[in-house]
This record gives structure tokens, C-alpha cells and sequence, in this order.
């Protein structure tokens, strides 16, 4: 029996073993307002964004510098940690709902 618990252990372990973190690559904060607000341009070379703010916020992402938070925003509640995927050059725009915020935004790779 002991045996089978360890088979079972060890299997299911595997099945999780491409499931690799991210690893940090850069950092920024933007803070704002009830205004929008937006982000330097990412680096080039991440695939990932992880972002959490310190308020209930829309943020969106784009490559183009004409872009707002009205374009495909996403909800994200105060405190939780998104994840987003990303575009070379891809830029951050957030607007906190209610008071001002801050925006924490780590670009990571695999």
C-alpha cells in the first residue's frame, strides 16, 4: 500500500513538472487618480505581465499610443494579482474606480 501511495505521489508530481515559473524581468509603478493613466513601453523581449493595484481598477493593455482604457479593459479588484500576456512594445493604460491608486506592473518570462 505504502508503495502505491508513493507511485501515486510521484505521477501526479510529474504531471506538473513543464508548469515553470516566471521569472521577474523589469518593474514599474503607475499611480493615479480617477484619471487614466498609462505605463512606459514594456520591454521587448518579456511574454508576461503581472499586475496587481493597491485600488479597484480597469486596466488595458495596447501597442498603439492612441489606445485608452475604454479599449477591451479588464477588471481587477483591489489587492489581486492579474495575469496578462503580452506584444513586444506592448504599453499599460490603467483607471482606478473611486481614489487614487497605484499600479504594480512586473514584466516576467519562463
Amino acid at each position: 500500500m505504502k508503495r502505491l501511495a508513493l507511485a501515486l505521489l510521484l505521477l501526479s508530481g510529474a504531471a506538473y513538472a513543464d508548469d515553470a515559473p516566471f521569472d521577474p524581468v523589469a518593474h514599474y509603478q503607475v499611480t493615479t487618480s480617477t484619471s487614466e493613466a498609462s505605463s512606459t513601453t514594456m520591454l521587448s523581449g518579456t511574454n508576461a505581465l503581472r499586475v496587481v493595484c493597491t485600488a479597484a481598477c480597469w486596466i488595458a493593455t495596447s501597442v498603439s499610443s492612441g489606445a485608452t482604457v475604454a479599449t477591451a479593459p479588464t477588471y481587477l479588484p483591489a489587492g489581486q494579482v492579474g495575469w496578462l500576456r503580452k506584444n513586444p512594445a506592448t504599453e499599460v493604460f490603467v483607471r482606478v474606480i473611486g481614489a487614487s491608486g497605484t499600479l504594480e506592473i512586473t514584466e516576467a518570462n519562463r
